[in-house]
């Protein structure tokens, strides 16, 4: 007897009744509750390091769209203030003609306000330049006034990814991801849950000085906890497909978008820009003839901008769209090795 059941049985007790009352146990695990525990926590640690790479992803995306931004915005700015000084001087042409007489009041006029005009979009373009750098700097985890040497890399659209198809590039997402990646880390996590729930609706057994048995009956035997684990698998399932369903469509739009974007940057270097170059030209010797009058040749110079503008504006945006599809895709990333490290079942 131990030393309670002594001292109220005749308010005596010894070392004896000490010893006798001690007890030493070690709980056994049940059939399959060891393997469970350690999948939910190798599947924990696998979610963990998804996010992370995740975080990577996202970061590496957004930095080469803010690179192609910067480019683009300071390429608008050379060609927009070399058009100003080629106006300016014009416009200065224009003033020393009025005052000899050879040129009238509105020619000059004309030519002043585009002049006006160029340095007004100079200042938006320089704004816009600034902007994207300090954009950049953000990204880089710089002060936004460090100014940071960029190198002209290869343009993204000739990458070979980009020849393949939609669904092609849809499949090596699918393994390349990080986002499905920590989602399919979290759904086999659930999954080891599941039977982790089921492991415990076995008596627990433990062993030491003694023998124990524990029922679990006032649990119904686990069957709500299975009930729970089960409702919170199908959910994550349900997630993982609607996330396997979204990025199919994502890549797919992305697809169509930089495909368009390359046949319109291709009609502007082929057609659109030749042509404003050529008519521009064609003008000034006509004007010089006295053919044609200085308002059609500021118009045609204004068009000539507006071709330039529009050629870099779709050169950056092809490749926008291009690194937007990449990362899209997981090419920006190496693959997720999650796949090769599990022979579980894969709830697409």
């Amino acid at each position: 007897m131990d030393v309670l059941a002594s001292q109220v049985v005749d308010g005596t007790s010894s070392p004896v009744d000490a010893l006798s009352g001690f007890g030493l146990m070690f709980p056994l695990l049940r059939p399959g509750e060891r393997g469970a525990r350690v999948g939910i926590a190798e599947w924990g640690a696998e979610e963990a390091r998804c996010r992370v790479r995740v975080l990577e992803w996202s970061l590496t995306r957004d930095i080469h769209l803010a690179f192609e931004e910067v480019r683009a915005a300071e390429l608008l700015f050379a060609q927009t203030q070399a058009v100003a000084e080629l106006a300016e001087s014009t416009s200065a042409y224009f003033e020393r003609a009025k005052e000899a007489g050879a040129a009238t009041a509105i020619q000059a006029n004309l030519a002043l306000g585009e002049l006006q005009a160029l340095r007004l979009d100079s200042i938006h373009a320089e704004a816009r330049a600034r902007e994207a750098r300090q954009g950049l700097n953000a990204l880089l985890g710089l002060p936004p006034v460090t100014l940071v040497e960029l190198s002209r890399e290869e343009d993204p659209s000739g990458a070979e990814a980009l020849q393949a198809s939609a669904e092609e590039l849809t499949s090596h997402a699918l393994q390349a991801r990080p986002d499905l990646a920590a989602l399919l880390a979290r759904y086999q996590a659930s999954e080891q849950g599941v039977r982790l729930a089921i492991s415990k609706q076995f008596p627990q057994i433990a062993l030491g000085t003694g023998i124990g048995l524990t029922l679990p009956f006032f649990s119904r035997f686990g069957r709500p906890a299975i009930q729970t684990a089960m409702a919170k698998r199908e959910q994550l399932n349900r997630e993982f497909t609607a996330a396997v369903h979204s990025a199919r469509q994502e890549i797919a739009a992305l697809h169509t978008l930089w495909q368009f974007a390359e046949r319109e940057v291709q009609l502007v270097e082929t057609a659109l820009l030749p042509n404003a170059e050529q008519s521009l030209e064609l003008s000034r010797q006509a004007f010089e003839q006295g053919e044609v009058t200085l308002l059609e040749t500021l118009a045609l110079q204004r068009a000539l901008i507006q071709a330039r503008t529009r050629h870099t504006e779709t050169r950056a945006e092809r490749s926008k769209r291009a690194w937007a599809l990449l990362a899209a895709s997981g090419w920006l990333l190496g693959a997720s090795d999650t796949h090769a490290t599990t022979d579980e079942e894969d709830p697409r």
